[in-house]
């Protein structure tokens, strides 16, 4: 498998990572404290860009697409999934 293969299919687990953590807040947003508010709508914006921008252009031009700018969309990703899970931590306690 090639590296843009396997980048590629690790930015679609990353993609449905996110999708799930999302979903799962949007079910709990209710119970957020104020302070997580403004968290939340941070992380909303980041997972909109991710989706709307950052993912879509990676798919179209994975093969033209530099290491260096996939590593950038990964560190997005990471941050996205991160804050999320932050909030999520945040509910539970």
């Amino acid at each position: 498998m090639s590296f843009e293969e396997k980048f590629s299919q690790q930015m679609e687990k990353a993609g449905k990572e996110l999708e799930q953590l999302r979903d799962e807040l949007r079910l709990k947003a209710h119970l957020l404290k104020m302070e997580s508010k403004d968290e939340w709508e941070s992380m909303e914006k980041k997972y909109q860009y991710f989706v709307d921008n950052k993912l879509p252009e990676l798919k179209e031009s994975s093969r033209e697409a530099s290491h260096e700018m996939k590593e950038k969309i990964q560190e997005l990703s990471e941050e996205v999934k991160k804050g999320y899970k932050k909030l999520i931590d945040s509910i539970k306690h």
